[in-house]
């Protein structure tokens, strides 16, 4: 994925380059403008993880067709758990930069936001490849297979937890 940062600073229209031009204006429209990345990328993010929970719900119809149990109730705990991190993301703080806040984000902490919500897409992509890599008709003789591969997408949703709690902790620090 593109820098998100790159696409609004070049997407920036005639009254936002005007507004860079302004004494006082400048730092605002750059923090803005972080913010707006920011949130784009974290869209992304959501994006890409409902793109796995409807996969994981496809795959819990297999599971259910061929009364599969185990594997189902393990899938139904990481679906909750993977839809409960889509949202936190999809809906977090993004460091408010107005020309007035209560607790300001310089661009310097802006930034580190960004970089934080750009580690999330490690996470994110291991997700996407364990997701993908279950089997489209599941069988019983796949079920060790399938289990470990549950239990690896739930490590990998659990490290995408630590990453969004560092940058939650971030926000607090930096946001008040």
């Amino acid at each position: 994925m593109s820098d998100e940062r790159e696409k609004v600073v070049r997407s920036r229209g005639l009254i936002k380059k005007i507004q860079m031009a302004i004494p006082g204006y400048r730092g605002y429209r750059k923090r803005e403008d972080l913010r707006i990345a920011d949130s784009l990328l974290r869209s992304y993010i959501s994006e890409r993880l409902e793109s796995d929970i409807a996969l994981l719900k496809r795959f819990s119809a297999g599971l259910s067709q061929n009364l599969l149990m185990e594997p189902l109730q393990e899938l139904t705990s990481t679906v909750n758990y993977l839809e409960t991190m889509m949202l936190r993301i999809r809906h977090a703080e993004q460091g408010y930069s107005g020309i007035s806040p209560d607790a300001r984000f310089d661009v310097k902490e802006l930034d580190k936001l960004y970089d934080l919500d750009s580690n999330l897409i490690t996470s994110v992509e291991a997700i996407d490849h364990l997701v993908n890599g279950l089997p489209i008709s599941p069988n019983e003789e796949d079920m060790e297979r399938m289990m470990e591969t549950l239990l690896s997408i739930r490590k990998k949703v659990k490290e995408l937890e630590d990453a969004f709690l560092k940058r939650q902790e971030f926000v607090k620090m930096y946001g008040g």
